[in-house]
């Protein structure tokens, strides 16, 4: 009887093991205690009212204790049911690229993708408040100025050239560079990288090629350098009666992205929608939250779009 205690010991606990790395991850693909901590939103700069409840909100959730989204692991639900081919969530965060409110939005909504269960359930984008304007150096008017625009085109580009690809972080993610650590591509650490190292440059070129390096990202060869031209310097675009190539797609793209807010009526930073409908606003603190905005909120609301589309 002992032996066959022991055995069964044994058997439970190689169970355990392969349970573990099937379906939470190893640290270096999924390290919740070290991601993004929003502590660093203090460093960010935001002073919008109800910061310092949503740090802590985040900051004392049990990430080891959370159920996975999606159902129960033990009946091969949670990431593993979902198939590549099966449509995704579709969700657009409605931002300005030098906005404190955006920067709180993406700190809190990084935890919400980074959720076991969730981060193959969504497709994330992100676009851009402003009014078009002809008059203006990017064809664009941006609340905080042309930086502002410059920064939302930097943002932009690398979503457009790094949406398909993975992440190969330069080094390991780390306490200093929580930013590395992410579920989504590339372009996504691109942003928290700017947030978070010195969101003060959020719009300078240089600025634009310090955070694609941190994140892992080939400035030439991925093709954001051709998109985004000179924006981000002191530079115009495109002189005037000059045809340059360089440069038109990043503006291109944040026109687009603009006008695409304005049909969607969302004109508030930071505006989050789940399948085109308004599913929360943050503009000095969290309105429209119907069904309310801690992460747990969005996640459980991901879950519910997503059983819909494939019920």
């Amino acid at each position: 009887m002992p032996h066959h205690t022991t055995t069964i010991a044994i058997l439970a606990a190689i169970v355990v093991m392969l349970f573990v790395y099937q379906y939470v991850g190893t640290p270096s693909s999924l390290d919740l205690d070290t991601y993004v901590p929003l502590t660093n939103s203090v460093k960010f700069g935001a002073t919008v009212e109800g910061l310092t409840s949503n740090i802590q909100e985040a900051e004392d959730l049990d990430w080891d204790a959370l159920p996975e989204a999606g159902g129960d692991l033990l009946n091969g639900e949670g990431d593993q049911a979902v198939s590549s081919g099966k449509r995704k969530v579709r969700i657009d965060l409605g931002v300005m690229s030098r906005c404190p409110d955006a920067r709180l939005c993406e700190s809190v909504m990084d935890k919400v993708f980074s959720y076991p269960g969730i981060r193959d359930k969504i497709d994330v984008r992100l676009n851009y408040i402003g009014r078009p304007d002809d008059s203006e150096t990017y064809g664009v008017s941006c609340m905080h100025g042309d930086r502002e625009c410059a920064g939302n085109i930097h943002q932009l580009c690398m979503q457009q050239h790094t949406l398909t690809t993975s992440l190969t972080p330069p080094h390991p993610s780390s306490p200093d560079t929580p930013y590395l650590s992410t579920a989504l591509p590339p372009y996504w650490s691109f942003t928290l990288a700017q947030n978070f190292i010195d969101s003060s440059r959020t719009g300078d070129l240089e600025y634009a090629k310090e955070c694609a390096k941190a994140v892992g990202v080939d400035w030439e060869s991925s093709g954001v350098a051709r998109c985004v031209g000179r924006a981000g310097t002191d530079e115009r675009l495109m002189e005037d009666g000059e045809e340059m190539e360089d440069g038109m797609e990043g503006q291109k793209l944040l026109l687009e992205s603009v006008k695409k807010l304005i049909d969607m009526d969302v004109a508030k930073s930071c505006t989050i929608l789940i399948e085109d409908k308004v599913r929360c606003v943050h503009d000095g603190s969290w309105k429209n939250c119907d069904e309310g905005h801690e992460i747990l909120d969005f996640v459980h609301s991901i879950d519910k779009e997503y059983e819909k589309l494939h019920s």
